[in-house]
């Protein structure tokens, strides 16, 4: 039984067959299996490898003779998944067990004298049982895999006393489970049941030699054999009989089975699908008949491919059946609009040729359709079986006008009226009357045109004549009675569409707005329209109305929707920015739940009324693109008729399935610099970590939806406070993160918006290790040791070279010098130290490097008694940032000395002048109360005295003695103690005693501080 039109076929669905080939990707078409994996990847076998497709696109794994982790041969026959998520792969050439992770594969050949290995190498088919047990059907044996110990267990065929020329005997084709998880196993003699426990085979005979090839037992209990030859059997347990119940498929005698499925369809109709050499077959689970489905050249729906060779069923009931084309899916949700060819029945290879079917009447016994452009009137039987074509109306009419033919009514007594670009043709048996508009030029052929009619409750007809408006028309007599004709303000442009309500008002659709007819008055008015603003709209193209049960009038324009209150004459415009997938609206029909069905430029879209719109489109099983002017009505069985080019779209609007299934998220890779990388927790928290100095971060992910999957949307965001991302095919490149952790989320919506559950992947990117808080500790720790190394072996190498009075004076110096300096690196450490406690690791690396750097000016300076003045400048700037930082920055700085000092050449003792600057800190400011706190720094030339004075506008001297904030405060300060004795070394070098310091409080009305005065002998590189 070949796919028809006939009435006994229309009780079996009329399937699309989407396609997934090559040009998607595939390594090939010539496909052998498919398995949906628990995450709803699919994985294909193929006669070219191993193909992932996850609805982004195709990755494919092949076998690589210098990888002994590549799977075991190209040539792969079957797939299943165990409870790791792991697959085992049946090849031509061994079995593989497949790491989807990894991509990596642990192959299992056949060991001569090794029984403990695979049988044979040949056609391995494993299945992984209800308990997680692995089993294999060879050419040489069942076998169950022993996972613990890696060894093979054969359960052999006890031996036969049948022929056997073909040598099938312990050849085995597959293993399956049945509802009570017996494991079967089938050859060409029959049905093996595997009996665990003492490792053999019952044999179940069906008394002849014929290759059995595919095994399902139905939900009724039913157990469906297939065969290579021998046709379709039942076999019954209890009474180890089979039943051959279709002996011959596609008129065959040799056609072999494949594989056995059972499928629901959209009408909840239970069916055995057949999967065979020569295409699909659906069997009434009730009975036995069927269908056959094969490809057919002129429907581009039909299924492509001769030989179909295995089906799997996912989640959302889609069927993937494995051709010898490619892979052809039945999508549920794309069966929804069932496309009926009619052009085919016309003889044309070109849909465009047939036209577009722009009006439909639906008789007794028949389907009236008028073509677009001029292609006369179409007549098909109820089963859309073409009868007949009248190319023109009446029949031998000589205009070309009569081609055209617009809509057609039947009256009362059987007369067709048909309306035409030639006029108001009457069928009346088999005589044809015209009637032509009066009092219009008929030297214009556009006024012949009459567009259709509408009969109102007195029996007279409303005729809409486009650009001469609206006729009213008396049927009886054959006379037209009067005219209200296009004005620009009553009825506004020509009239494209009118609708009779109940109340029997007429409504008109014009170019330029929306009238409807008001008895008492005998005239038109137009209607108000306004968007939800409340601003008046102006409202074009109106093409189609109609009215729901709430007595409410809906119209389409190509600006969009409008809602019409008929007591008010008023209408409310309903547009994009309201939520309407488009504006460019066509035709209009309302369903009994009060659900309008507007088909529009893009495809179909179902309002509820409720504000929420969904749209289908040829991506939901819709032919193509709408054209905007074929018909939508509905038939006597409550069907939606929709006209294409060349074909007529028939759904039923309540059992239209949306995919409202909400989608999974699937982590599918992650790659680092382009080394793929291993998450960690899988279904729980899923973790990953990355190395120091990775680039960049590459990240797949996918939905588990595969209806229309260009469709489906993917999104991202770092981080809990960051906004989504989306991103196309669900790649995520991630560069440049600097160390730390990370929490990365991911989602996804389906072709019909749903979105999934949100999914996390934490991210941790490792420290280099001198980024690392330990290390920084103890490059401080090391700098400090060494800086003390060497300025105590600086202080012995001075003692040691200098003159007894030298010796002495420099003795007193490096005394003090040694004093002073623990003092100071006691200050700064106390600095690191607390931004360390604070885990302010970026503060502390900056505070190391500055003071690093002031480190190697004191170790430098450290060597001399007289360093230029520019290094010990640099130095106390240094030192001052350091202290800045230190105290949070709760005081200002100003450094500045006259310009005319040569500051490379000026020379002054080293370490002498950074004590005035900590004392104005720690003495003055640190305890200050307000944030206007400075020290000011200068350095002057006066006759031939160096001036350095320190400044701050703190609390004082006198303030900070009575205080005594802390401890430096209790006693005098040791660095004043320095710099005194420093002074009276620097004086006993010289002859004239010229050096001084001085230290004093402000004392003004409002103002307070401390100024430090220290003068100096001028000293010159060059006088030295």
């Amino acid at each position: 039984m070949i796919c028809s039109w006939s009435a006994r076929a229309q009780e079996f669905p009329a399937l699309k067959f989407n396609q997934l080939t090559v040009k998607d990707g595939l390594s090939t078409n010539a496909i052998r299996s498919v398995y949906i994996a628990r995450n709803g990847i699919v994985w294909i076998a193929t006669s070219k490898g191993l193909n992932k497709y996850d609805g982004t696109g195709v990755t494919v794994y092949h076998h690589d003779d210098d990888d002994s982790t590549s799977i075991a041969n190209d040539a792969l026959e079957s797939i299943t998944e165990d409870r790791d998520n792991t697959l085992w792969l049946g090849s031509l050439n061994g079995l593989s067990h497949f790491n989807p992770e990894t991509g990596k594969s642990v192959n299992y050949f056949h060991q001569p004298g090794n029984r403990n290995t695979l049988a044979s190498n040949e056609k391995c088919y494993p299945l992984i049982d209800s308990k997680g047990t692995l089993w294999i059907a060879t050419w040489a044996g069942v076998q169950r895999f022993n996972r613990k110990t890696k060894q093979f267990i054969t359960y052999a065929a006890p031996a036969l006393n049948v022929p056997d020329p073909d040598h099938y005997h312990n050849t085995f084709t597959i293993v399956k489970e049945d509802r009570k998880h017996r494991i079967w196993a089938l050859s060409a003699f029959g049905l093996y049941l595997v009996n665990e426990k003492s490792h053999q085979l019952e044999f179940y005979s069906q008394h002849n030699a014929s290759l059995n090839t595919a095994f399902y037992q139905a939900a009724n209990g039913a157990i469906y054999v297939g065969t290579k030859g021998g046709g379709l059997r039942v076999f019954d347990f209890q009474s180890r009989k089979f039943e051959c119940i279709m002996p011959n498929l596609f008129n065959e005698h040799d056609t072999k089975i494949n594989d056995l499925i059972e499928w629901t369809d959209n009408q909840n109709k239970s069916w055995l699908c057949i999967g065979a050499a020569g295409g699909l077959i659906l069997k009434d689970v009730k009975s036995n008949r069927y269908k056959e489905y094969r490809f057919d050249h002129l429907n581009p729906s039909s299924l492509k491919g001769f030989t179909i060779y295995h089906i799997a069923k996912d989640k959302q009931n889609r069927l993937w059946l494995s051709t010898d084309e490619g892979i052809n899916i039945i999508d549920p949700f794309l069966q929804n609009f069932e496309n009926l060819p009619l052009y085919q029945q016309s003889g044309f290879m070109n849909p465009k040729l047939f036209g577009l079917p722009n009006n439909m009447l639906e008789t007794e016994d028949m389907f009236y359709l008028t073509g677009y452009f001029a292609k006369g009137v179409y007549l098909y039987d109820k089963e859309w079986n073409l009868k007949e074509h009248l190319e023109k109306v009446p029949p031998g009419a000589k205009s070309e006008l009569s081609k055209s033919v617009n809509s057609i009514y039947k009256d009362e007594k059987g007369s067709l009226w048909f309306s035409t670009d030639s006029g108001l043709i009457r069928k009346k048996i088999n005589k044809y009357d015209s009637y032509f508009l009066p009092d219009v030029d008929l030297s214009n052929k556009s006024n012949l045109a009459i567009s259709k009619i509408y009969k109102r409750k007195d029996g007279l007809f409303w005729l809409r004549a486009r650009g001469n408006g609206i006729y009213i028309f008396d049927p009886l007599k054959g006379k037209f009675l009067k005219n209200y004709k296009p004005d620009g303000k009553k009825i506004d442009g020509v009239v494209y569409a009118c609708y009779l309500d109940q109340d029997d008002i007429l409504w008109v659709g014009a170019t330029r707005g929306i009238s409807y007819y008001l008895p008492k008055q005998d005239c038109f008015k137009k209607v108000i329209v306004r968007n939800s603003s409340g601003k008046e709209v102006n409202v074009t193209w109106v093409t189609d109305l109609t009215q729901d049960s709430d007595n409410t009038v809906w119209a389409v324009s190509d600006v969009g929707l409008v809602k019409i209150n008929k007591a008010s004459g008023t209408g409310l415009l309903i547009n994009n920015k309201m939520g309407l997938p488009e504006n460019y609206l066509k035709r209009i029909l309302v369903d009994s739940l009060g659900n309008l069905w507007i088909p529009s430029q893009q495809g179909i879209i179902k309002y509820d009324r409720k504000k929420k719109f969904t749209f289908f489109n040829i991506n939901n099983g819709l032919p193509f693109q709408y054209e905007g002017h074929g018909f939508f009505e509905k038939d006597s069985k409550g069907n939606f008729l929709l006209g294409f080019s060349g074909f007529v779209t028939r759904f039923n609007p309540y059992q239209v399935k949306t995919n409202t299934m909400m989608p999974e998220v699937v982590l599918v890779s992650v790659s680092a610099d382009g080394q793929r990388q291993q998450v960690e927790g899988k279904d729980r928290k899923k973790t990953i970590s990355f190395s120091p100095g990775t680039k960049i971060i590459n990240i797949h992910f996918t939905i588990s939806n595969y209806t229309a999957p260009q469709q489906n949307s993917y999104f991202y965001r770092l981080g809990n406070d960051a906004h989504w991302q989306r991103v196309k095919n669900g790649d995520i490149a991630l560069a440049g993160l600097p160390e730390g952790d990370y929490k990365l989320s991911i989602k996804g919506s389906n072709n019909d918006n749903v979105f999934s559950r949100e999914e996390k992947l934490y991210i941790t990117v490792m420290p280099h290790w001198y980024e690392t808080l330990l290390f920084k500790i103890i490059t401080g720790l090391t700098v400090i040791a060494i800086v003390t190394l060497l300025v105590r072996k600086r202080i012995d190498f001075i003692r040691s070279e200098s003159s007894f009075r030298q010796k002495l004076v420099e003795s007193e110096l490096t005394a003090i010098r040694a004093q002073m300096n623990p003092h100071f690196i006691f200050n700064v450490l106390n600095s690191i130290e607390s931004f360390i406690v604070d885990h302010d690791a970026k503060q502390a690396s900056l505070m190391v490097q500055k003071f690093a750097s002031l480190c190697r000016l004191v170790l430098e300076n450290s060597t001399q008694s007289l360093v230029s003045a520019e290094r010990e400048w640099k130095a106390i700037q240094l030192y001052t940032e350091l202290e800045a930082v230190r105290f949070s920055n709760q005081f200002a700085f100003d450094f500045s000395y006259d310009e005319h000092i040569d500051m490379a050449k000026l020379t002054v003792p080293p370490m002498l002048f950074q004590p005035l600057i900590e004392n104005a800190i720690h003495h003055g400011l640190r305890n200050y109360p307000q944030a206007d706190g400075v020290v000011k720094v200068t350095l002057t030339q006066n006759d031939n005295l160096l001036c350095f004075t320190v400044s701050d506008n703190g609390i004082g001297l006198g303030k900070a003695r009575r205080q005594k904030v802390n401890n430096m405060l209790k006693q005098k300060s040791l660095a004043i103690k320095g710099i005194e004795d420093r002074i009276q070394a620097i004086n006993a070098l010289t002859l004239a005693a010229n050096a001084s310091f001085e230290i004093k409080e402000i004392i003004q009305e409002g103002k307070s501080g401390t100024i430090a005065v220290l003068n100096l002998p001028l000293t010159y590189l060059n006088e030295l």
